[in-house]
Formats: structure tokens, sequence, C-alpha cells
């Protein structure tokens, strides 16, 4: 027999062999929460699928087919979020211990069951359960979430910079044909821009995979990695007046997260090639990596336009950009400082304004 008030929030399935109890507890209850009984498991698996709404079981231990906690033991793995109470006599005690433990149930009531201690129980049953299907719904929706960003990541990876390569390329055999100064200005102009983009589109794919990525660790070569970096950017505008000197002392074996070893590096000597002073005839980055003691020294050099003393503590924040036409998107450092801290590494940035930069990077192993 069903209470149908839908006024109410608690929401009661009431399992007992006794027909006397089943009529007691809803002429009690029946002004107070929404009430459902069945007079078995098998009645109240019916019910339970029949009615989705209900939240709470109540269901008396002792019952000639299945105990509460056999059927409760039944009920959790179909029904998860639903929230479980026995009902039970001193007997039983030591039964109903063991399925608390285990995690059948929510809680324990003793027979003969008091009125306001049952009100208590929904009442507190039922806000358990409403903060499980939110928090399983807000899940739900977050797992949504990041499989569109998923899409949307290898959108820009792909999508984005295939155009952006095939401009660039074209720019590149135009420049040949040309020989027009305005002209040959232009496609530099053009050129520019593309490798800008393009350095938008690198960094936002590090700061997603920094955020999104596994902790999974990788034996890292600083010196293989270094100059696959240095590799990748030679063909830069900006690097092709750079002169690049790396160092390297690694006698030993070094783990960690290699995306973000590689993110934070990237961006470091981006950033130092990018940021040079125009009248400087001989341009460098000097990079050297000392690994020892499980611990990685990295250090990055250039002698650029370096940073004022007051904005030092700025660079790291998200946006942050400098006013110089180089300035880039604000997001390089502050990816940096990130993929740092997963690293449970260190940085520390000392600038002469003027006249350079250097940035040191310490990093233990795993």
């Amino acid at each position: 027999m069903i209470n149908r008030n839908t006024n109410l929030n608690s929401t009661v399935l009431y399992v007992d062999d006794e027909q006397n109890n089943l009529n007691a507890f809803r002429a009690a209850f029946r002004r107070e929460f929404r009430v459902y009984t069945a007079i078995n498991a098998v009645e109240a698996l019916k019910l339970l699928k029949k009615y989705p709404d209900i939240k709470v079981i109540i269901a008396d231990q002792r019952m000639p087919d299945i105990t509460g906690v056999e059927f409760f033991e039944k009920v959790r793995f179909i029904y998860p979020h639903k929230v479980r109470v026995i009902l039970t006599g001193y007997s039983d005690i030591s039964a109903v211990i063991d399925a608390i433990n285990k995690g059948q149930v929510y809680r324990f009531i003793d027979k003969p069951w008091n009125h306001e201690m049952i009100k208590n129980t929904v009442s507190n049953a039922t806000e358990i359960y409403d903060t499980r299907k939110t928090l399983h719904e807000k899940n739900e929706t977050l797992q949504k979430a990041y499989t569109e960003l998923d899409k949307f990541v290898y959108s820009v990876s792909h999508d984005l910079r295939s155009p952006l390569m095939s401009i660039l390329g074209i720019a590149n055999l135009a420049e040949l044909d040309v020989t027009d100064t305005k002209s040959l200005e232009y496609f530099k102009s053009v050129k520019g821009m593309v490798n800008k983009l393009d350095g938008y589109i690198h960094q936002i794919i590090d700061q997603y995979k920094g955020a999104h990525g596994n902790e999974l660790l990788d034996v890292i070569d600083f010196s293989e990695l270094i100059n696959d970096i240095i590799e990748s950017i030679k063909y830069h505008p900006m690097a092709k007046d750079v002169r690049f000197e790396v160092e390297v002392n690694q006698d030993s074996k070094f783990v960690s997260n290699a995306l973000n070893v590689q993110t934070i590096l990237s961006n470091l000597i981006s950033n130092a090639f990018k940021y040079q002073r125009d009248e400087e005839r001989d341009k460098y980055v000097k990079i050297t990596a000392d690994i020892a003691n499980d611990v990685a020294i990295i250090k990055v050099k250039d002698n650029g336009v370096g940073i004022k003393d007051e904005k030092i503590k700025e660079v790291f924040n998200m946006f942050y950009q400098t006013k110089t036409k180089n300035s880039g998107s604000g997001l390089g450092l502050f990816i940096v400082k990130d993929a740092v801290e997963k690293v449970k590494g260190k940085i520390d940035l000392s600038s002469d304004y003027g006249n350079g930069t250097e940035v040191t990077l310490t990093i233990p192993t795993n």
C-alpha cells in the first residue's frame, strides 16, 4: 500500500514480513514522508523498479526468506545511491555492525522503533541521498564537458594548425617570386603573424595537457630533450640571429613527467629568444643543466630586454604581458609556473633590465 503525498521530499520504502508493522509504520509517518511498504524482498524490488523516486529504504533484519542485510547486499549493487537503514533487535547486533562496517547500510535502529529517531534518520538520509544524486549529476555533466573539451583541443591542434601551416608555406613560396621590397615586407609581416598565432595555439594545448595530463613518469635525457626543443624552433624568424649554447651534465637517471618538463623548458627557451634587443649584435640563449643527487638544476640565460624589478613578481600571472612589440599571449610563464608545481619543482627568476634575464629551475627526481 502506498501513500502518495507528493508534497513530501522524503520518500521511504519500509520492508517487513509482518503486516501489522507495515500498517503501524504507514499510520505513524504518512503525514511526514511519502511511504511505500513491502511485505517481502521480492515485492520491495518490484517497488524500487516501479518508483525510482524512493530515496530511503528501511528493512527489518529478521525476515523468513532473506535477512535485511542480505536484502541490502542485493540492493546496493542495483541502486547504489539509495540510503539503507536496518531495523533490528539487540540479538542481531553483531550482524548489523558487520553490515555497517562493510558499507552496506547507513545506520541501524533498535526495535521497537522510536518515532523521533525514525523521523530524524529519514530526514538525514534524504539529505545524503539528494547530495549523492546532485554530485552524480554534476560528475556526469563534468565528464561531458571534458569530452567536449577534448574534441575542442583536437580541433585546435589539428584543424586550425593545418591551414596556418599552409598559409606559412604559401607565404614562403611567394617570397621566392617577389623582388619588390614593400611586398617582401608584407610577406614577412604575414609570416610573423602566422607564427605568433601558432605559438598561441601551442600554449593553449600545453596548458590543457598540463591541467589534464596523467601522472605517468618517464626517464628524461636532458641533452636530447633540450636539443629537440632547439631543433623545433631554430627556423623561427625571431631565432635566426640568436646563438644557442647548451651544456648538459647528466651522469645519472632522472625520472619525472616528461610532458611537464618539456612544457617548462619550451616556454622558457621560447621567451629567451623572443625578447631580444634589436640593437644587440651577439644575441644568445645559454642553457645549462646539471643533474646530480636526484636533482636537476637548469638555467636559461639570455642577453635580451630584461624585466623591470617591480614587474618580476607579475610575470607568472595569467595574461600578464610586457609592453614590447614581441609581447605574447600572457600564458607562457603562467603555464610554466603551473607545470613546475606539478613536478614539485622550484623556479627563480632574476633580471637586469636592458641586459637580460636568467631563470633557474630546480626539479627533484621521482
